[in-house]
């Protein structure tokens, strides 16, 4: 299973529940989703200028979408096509990380969602945030498991 949102709060009296999701593309309707351990599958999405909204089958009031909130939003890993070169941010845990001069920083320890910036925390001599932006990384292998990136003064 692969986690891409959590659910934050009821919207409305018609089941809708507000999510945090950090790959909204993955959202597709018709398709099951599970929150925590039961699958349910998406009826409707709505995008809002702060938000993601979205309503269940089967979950038609404000009740049943209250019952619903702080779980874990996930998918079947097989259940998601990826086109070439693209890979789960899951596959990313445990990446050797190297810097342009081949110097070894550490490993991808966890990935942190803290605002619209993904975070991949590295710990090797020292652990440290690096913001997940084309600037920083130069390369990833999932076949080597490494990750070669750029890094600027400071940020380590």
């Amino acid at each position: 299973m692969i986690e891409i949102g959590r659910t934050i709060k009821a919207v409305g009296l018609r089941g809708e529940i507000k999510i945090h999701v950090q790959q909204p593309e993955l959202l597709e309707i018709g398709k099951n989703y599970y929150l925590e351990d039961k699958v349910y599958t998406l009826e409707k999405i709505r995008f809002t200028k702060k938000a993601t909204v979205i309503k269940f089958l089967g979950v038609d009031s404000i009740e049943e979408a209250q019952g619903q909130l702080q779980k874990k939003l996930s998918i079947k890993k097989e259940d998601i096509e990826l086109e070439e070169g693209e890979f789960f941010e899951s596959d990313l845990l445990g990446l050797k990380v190297i810097d342009e001069q081949g110097v070894d920083l550490g490993e991808i320890v966890d990935i942190l969602y803290p605002s619209s910036q993904t975070l991949y925390v590295i710990r090797g001599e020292t652990e440290f945030m690096l913001p997940a932006v084309k600037e920083f990384i130069l390369s990833i292998d999932l076949d080597k498991k490494e990750m070669t990136v750029s890094l600027i003064e400071g940020l380590r």
